[in-house]
């Protein structure tokens, strides 16, 4: 067996690469360690606090409400410049005591006029009628015949109403145009239901044969 030499020094342990990064770890850490703090020893409280303290223990929450101050009633004169002012009840004024209706009549001459005045500002007021006893304007009436003396009927209404109901002999027809109509064709109804009205009257038109059929022109009617 072999022996180890007396006065030899065992070899040295090669360092790792471990041992380094521990190291610098070790070193980044160091910048985030807070240095130690000396231990504070509160010192006891002077005579001063203790007696602070002594009052505030002695108050705590059974202290008197402090008291209320009571406000005096304001003063009604002095508020005077402030208050608004009283206005009476006004009554309906005596027109025959106003110098601007005395006029030096006798009193039922007065009370007379007033009574006059009053019944006329009531009263309603009258409408007036425009009398409108003419009215003119156009017609234009047409129609199909299978056969001669087809009628065709159309109803023709005044711009404005009449003040009366006109006869069917004072409506008068000029005629413009026409074509296939019966001699004496076109007429004024007169029978009861189509006569004219205040409001306008009817036509009749007749064909002469079969076909289309169809009379135009202007009217005329007064209340005479």
């Amino acid at each position: 067996m072999w022996s180890r030499l007396s006065g030899s020094s065992p070899p040295e342990k090669a360092a790792s690469p471990r041992d380094d990064v521990l190291a610098e770890e070790r070193a980044l850490l160091s910048e985030w360690w807070a240095p130690a703090q000396a231990a504070v020893v509160p010192s006891s409280p002077s005579d001063e606090d203790r007696a602070v303290l002594a009052e505030w223990v002695s108050v705590g929450s059974s202290a008197p409400d402090p008291p209320v101050t009571e406000v005096p009633d304001p003063d009604l004169a002095a508020l005077s410049e402030w208050a608004a002012p009283v206005v009476s009840e006004i009554k309906d004024p005596d027109l025959a005591l106003m110098s601007e209706w005395d006029t030096g009549a006798p009193p039922d001459t007065l009370a007379r006029s007033l009574a006059l005045a009053e019944s006329a500002a009531t009263a309603a007021p009258m409408v007036g009628r425009v009398v409108r006893s003419r009215a003119e304007g156009t017609f234009a009436v047409s129609g199909l015949a299978l056969a001669s003396g087809h009628l065709a009927f159309d109803g023709i209404t005044f711009p404005h109403r009449l003040s009366g109901t006109p006869r069917p002999e004072s409506v008068r027809l000029v005629v413009t145009g026409d074509g296939n109509v019966a001699p004496g064709g076109l007429v004024v109804m007169a029978d009861s239901g189509f006569r004219p009205s205040d409001e306008g009257f009817t036509l009749v038109l007749a064909a002469s044969g079969p076909g289309r059929f169809h009379a135009q022109g202007r009217y005329e009617v007064g209340l005479g």
